[in-house]
């Protein structure tokens, strides 16, 4: 069974990068203002952006969603391949990554109430910028706490364990650096894609061993 489930990781990050890739498609769409729903207390030039890309807007928090089911599975398969092996960083990462996943499900929700508060003509509060901002935050504090004890346990001779375990563990430096400017924004983005499809090629291999040796 839990060769299985850990397919199924595999599967989930497969389709948890295709949403990634959609994501970024609807993203250049929106143009460089969407990084105002990260940084700006600007309640004006906000409501004037909601506004304008409403539609688009909640076609990326849906895809956002779909992408999130995803890489949440594939936790899960990481956490039942990690439990033989060490069953405390399994648990510990496993729920490191559900509270990314619970986290990114607010932000996306308070995404699309505040889309329709703006396109309704109520007036936005900078008090759920805020909010919006932490949520943005902790959604990545979180995986990359989750990744990084992942890794210790990913770790072994095999280079594939050892590709998966060093992406976890620069993505942190990856995720600093997006902070800085659009060029690591950027980067963040194809460093997740790099990740989830590793990590879906390694859930893949694993679960397919384990299935033959019964």
């Amino acid at each position: 069974m839990n060769a299985q489930w850990i397919r199924a990781g595999a599967i989930g990050a497969f389709v948890a990068a295709g949403f990634l890739v959609v994501q970024f498609a609807i993203g250049s769409t929106l143009g460089s203002d969407l990084i105002l729903l990260e940084s700006s207390f600007d309640v004006a030039r906000v409501a004037a952006f909601l506004q304008a890309h409403a539609a688009t807007l909640t076609q990326l928090m849906v895809a956002d969603d779909l992408f999130v089911i995803g890489y949440s599975v594939s936790f899960v398969g990481i956490a039942l391949y990690l439990a033989p092996r060490n069953r405390l960083l399994a648990l510990v990462g496993l729920g490191l990554a559900l509270l990314t996943s619970a986290t990114d499900f607010t932000e996306n929700s308070l995404t699309i109430a505040l889309t329709r508060l703006a396109t309704q003509g109520a007036t936005l509060q900078a008090d759920w910028l805020l909010v919006l901002q932490i949520l943005g935050q902790l959604k990545y504090l979180w995986i990359f706490a989750g990744g990084t004890l992942s890794a210790i346990g990913i770790w072994n001779e095999r280079r594939m364990n050892r590709a998966v375990a060093i992406l976890f563990w620069l993505f942190p430096l990856v995720g600093a650096f997006a902070m800085l400017n659009v060029t690591g924004a950027l980067l963040r983005i194809f460093w997740m894609l790099v990740l989830l499809l590793a990590g879906g090629i390694f859930l893949w291999r694993e679960s397919g061993q384990r299935i033959k040796s019964g």
